[in-house]
């Protein structure tokens, strides 16, 4: 999957990191057989986060999520600042 959505794309894919910030430009919904996700473009590369209804209204919008086994917190819009952690 991952290398099929490369192509398409253009872009690189990354995984999403269990704990890890991933933030982008929420492209598109994907489904997949393992369910819904997000796709989230940072200009060079892409990961997929689980998708949520919350975020269904901002398609095209900056977006941040940190994925944590099946659940997901997302953060509306650009964060500013150093970031820890």
């Amino acid at each position: 999957m991952p290398i099929e959505r490369t192509k398409r794309t253009g872009l690189e894919y990354r995984a999403a990191v269990d704990g890890q910030r991933v933030a982008g430009t929420y492209r598109r919904s994907v489904m997949l057989a393992s369910g819904r996700f997000a796709m989230l473009d940072d200009g060079v590369g892409f990961s997929l986060v689980p998708w949520r209804p919350v975020i269904a209204p901002r398609l095209g919008q900056a977006l941040s999520a940190v994925v944590r086994g099946a659940d997901v917190s997302w953060t509306l819009g650009r964060q500013r600042g150093p970031v820890v952690g």
